[in-house]
């Protein structure tokens, strides 16, 4: 698992015929948290990641395993993906102790450059995160993990937004497959800069670009929807693109910023 399989919307779906030895298979720590979403039907964790079972499954085993090696035992992909676990565990802390072992055996793995940047966002350091983005993008400037979270991460913060939207657009044009995601963050980009119709024009995608994305992109959509139609004060429409985004929304952190918004707009 690397930071594409936390990105990405192709995802396996779980099976009800299934359930029971999915179930049974997770032993480890990680079972309470994939239990809890599968049963729930939301296919994402509190940060609005997409969650594939089968690969997390694969990584706690991992993680179980590591428990029983030593360090110098592990690749520097297998240390990448037991940071995976941890940080889905929520831990990014732990998380990163693997992925600065997995770079110091491979400085080159891109994935592991992409995850640091991931924790440090997680750990409220914006800075770093992007620093360990641009190390990422240094290796492949088109690595569609990294432009992509670098560019969401410029638009959070409201910096570097025209570098983040060239950057995005070129990762873009070599990963047609990741468009539904890239579109999505890209108006995000548009918005923080107050290109309110060009935002709308991204967004506004025919149904079969997002159909496999699942739930969290679709509550991202209408978000940035939302947002985009209040700068450009239709206020009704974006009232109710936030309500669409609201009741499919699987994401605490997306959940909150809709009930923050609400708030500010006297809904």
């Amino acid at each position: 698992m690397d930071a594409s399989d936390k990105a990405r919307s192709e995802r396996r779906e779980v099976r009800h015929g299934r359930r029971s030895s999915v179930l049974l298979s997770l032993l480890t720590p990680l079972s309470s948290l994939l239990v809890l979403l599968y049963l729930s039907g939301c296919r994402s964790d509190v940060q609005g990641v997409k969650v594939d079972f089968t690969k997390l499954r694969r990584a706690a085993d991992l993680y179980a395993q590591a428990k029983r090696a030593r360090n110098d035992d592990l690749t520097a992909q297998q240390h990448n993906d037991i940071g995976v676990a941890l940080e889905m565990m929520g831990n990014p802390a732990a998380a990163m102790v693997q992925y600065r072992l997995a770079l110091r055996k491979d400085p080159k793995l891109i994935q592991a450059w992409t995850n640091v940047g991931n924790a440090l966002r997680k750990l409220e350091q914006p800075e770093q995160a992007l620093a360990a983005y641009r190390k990422a993008l240094a290796i492949n400037p088109n690595y569609f993990e990294a432009a992509n979270n670098f560019a969401d991460l410029c638009a959070q913060q409201r910096v570097n937004l025209p570098e983040a939207e060239s950057t995005l657009r070129r990762a873009l044009a070599e990963h047609p497959a990741d468009e539904a995601f890239g579109l999505d963050t890209l108006a995000w980009v548009l918005i923080q800069q107050g290109r309110y119709q060009g935002a709308l024009d991204l967004l506004d995608q025919p149904p079969s670009r997002n159909e496999q994305a699942g739930e969290e992109l679709t509550a991202s959509v209408h978000y940035h929807r939302a947002l985009a139609l209040r700068g450009l004060e239709k206020r009704d429409e974006a009232d109710a693109e936030l309500s669409r985004a609201a009741s499919v929304s699987c994401s605490r952190e997306l959940h909150n910023a809709i009930i923050t918004l609400q708030a500010a707009w006297g809904k």
